[in-house]
């Protein structure tokens, strides 16, 4: 990955594109290189929806080399935050960019008049192509026609029509190797950023391009060997050690994929039951908690989606949670910002707490721009401000470990995670085997070893968290810059209102416990 691709979407006629050397951002990949290029080119005050700001998409350092590893992170101005926001996402394409040799991919400007369109990636280059038809649609439909046109092996990176809009709770979404759209990267409103650039979704094509070659290839590939033993022992033995009665099974991988217990409730009753453990690491066979939303398929949502709309929104009907994500990937909405902005609404009355029917159509309102649809559209903390709801902010199930009654231990834990996913993402690595890594220190080793190898490099572990760390203080540094000020770093009040089912607790972590988690 020797190269960045710049997308000028402000040049008067229309989208420029051009390519340049990392040069100053040279050894850099990942969350690393996408927080670096937006603490030094967009400035702290600037609006996110404007033309100073910048959507860096940065695959991993190891994407592309064959190692097991292939995560994308992109950073922006958060319209969501006003903060330096970087997610990260699975699948082929930080693969696929990275065998096109981009380092980087950077949207910048904002286009003069009303308009998207698409930029195609392959071995001959990279080209800007009018979205024409594909305007409104979802991104499961945009990802079809753009296979269609350019094959199969082309990964798509799209918004839908939320990102069309700018909602500030819309995300960006990769399709997978399976078509699947839930690939999001969201929790930051990066798709608000990518429509207001103009962009309705990037194509690339690493046909007739190589992995990336090793430097030292036979190290390389005992390294990623060890490494792949060493996770997959991890998981199974995490699995029998915590949830024996689901009734796993290793996956083509031998590791363990997870199912849902539709009655989990114990007396018969339905219920949106999360799924047990299961591998989010991008193994060969893909991950086995990714939701479907085409029609028929046994797919199942999230962790993340059933907390929200059961715990939060009190829909314990599992079709009914299946329906609800189903649409947020058809608009291209995050569903955590979604569901706590469902929340607000059912406090302010617009629809009762746990009303199905309700929460389904306020989510199409919200696809379609219409009424209070575009005001949740806009995230949770704007809707509550508009609905005259004081708090939004909700934390996990009350239990230990969750939010509720945490210790000054387990804080500090979190913070330790914070840390070591800053340093997963850098690498390309999922941010789900922060666990792992904390446990066996043999882990973070062995992929410090792959590093070495691909680069030819002598690094530590040591020297690895330091680069994580880094990551962390450039974040902060640009939080204290922009509008947030001093003490950015102070979480928001969580809810002295909401008690966290099952058992009413609320979140008593202290203020200077949970402003530890931010140090770097």
């Amino acid at each position: 990955m020797s190269v960045i691709l710049r997308i000028d979407a402000g040049e008067p006629d229309g989208v420029r594109l051009r390519t340049e050397p990392l040069g100053v951002y040279a050894g850099l990949g990942g969350r690393a290189l996408a927080s670096r290029i937006v603490s030094a080119e967009v400035a702290p005050h600037s609006h996110p929806l404007g033309s100073a700001n910048r959507l860096v998409l940065a695959p991993g350092l190891l994407s592309g080399t064959g190692a097991l590893s292939g995560r994308l992170s992109i950073g922006c101005k958060s319209p969501l935050t006003d903060s330096l926001s970087v997610t990260s996402v699975g699948g082929p394409a930080a693969r696929s960019l990275a065998r096109l040799g981009y380092g980087a991919v950077i949207m910048e400007g904002r286009p003069a008049r009303e308009g998207f369109h698409i930029v195609v990636m392959d071995k001959s280059g990279a080209r800007v192509e009018s979205a024409g038809d594909l305007r409104g649609l979802s991104v499961v439909e945009v990802g079809r026609r753009l296979r269609e046109r350019h094959g199969a092996a082309a990964s798509v990176i799209a918004v839908g029509g939320a990102g069309e809009r700018r909602m500030a709770a819309s995300v960006v979404s990769a399709l997978d190797e399976s078509r699947r759209p839930a690939r999001h990267i969201g929790r930051g409103g990066a798709g608000a950023v990518m429509g207001a650039k103009g962009i309705k979704a990037l194509v690339v094509d690493p046909a007739g391009c190589p992995d990336l070659a090793a430097v030292w290839p036979q190290s390389m590939a005992d390294a990623d060997a060890a490494l792949r033993g060493m996770l997959r022992r991890s998981r199974l033995d995490q699995a029998s050690r915590t949830l024996p009665h689901r009734g796993g099974e290793p996956d083509a991988d031998g590791l363990l994929t997870s199912a849902v217990d539709p009655t989990a409730a114990g007396d018969g009753t339905p219920s949106a039951a999360g799924p047990t453990f299961g591998c989010r690491n991008c193994t060969a066979a893909g991950c086995p908690d990714i939701f479907s939303g085409d029609a028929g398929s046994s797919g199942r949502p999230d962790f993340d989606a059933v907390w929200v709309f059961s715990e939060v929104c009190g829909i314990v009907d599992a079709e009914a949670v299946v329906a609800l994500v189903a649409l947020a990937g058809e608009y291209g909405l995050d569903v955590t910002e979604l569901g706590i902005a469902l929340r607000v609404a059912m406090e302010a009355g617009i629809v009762p707490f746990g009303d199905v029917r309700g929460a389904l159509e306020l989510v199409r309102d919200v696809g379609a721009g219409r009424g209070v649809g575009h005001i949740l559209g806009a995230g949770a903390a704007v809707s509550a401000t508009c609905l005259g709801i004081e708090t939004v902010f909700v934390e996990g199930s009350a239990k230990s470990g969750c939010g509720c009654l945490w210790s000054a231990k387990q804080l500090e834990l979190s913070r330790t995670l914070r840390i070591a996913a800053a340093a997963l993402e850098t690498l390309g690595y999922c941010r789900f085997v922060s666990f792992t890594v904390l446990e066996r220190p043999e882990v973070l080793q062995a992929m410090v070893d792959v590093v070495n190898a691909v680069f030819g490099l002598v690094m530590s572990a040591e020297e690895v968290v330091s680069l994580a760390q880094d990551v962390l203080r450039i974040e902060g540094d640009f939080n204290r810059r922009s509008r947030l000020g001093a003490g950015w770093e102070r979480p928001a009040p969580f809810s002295p209102y909401w008690p966290q089912s099952p058992y009413g607790a609320l979140f008593e972590a202290s203020r200077p416990d949970r402003e530890h988690m931010y140090e770097a």
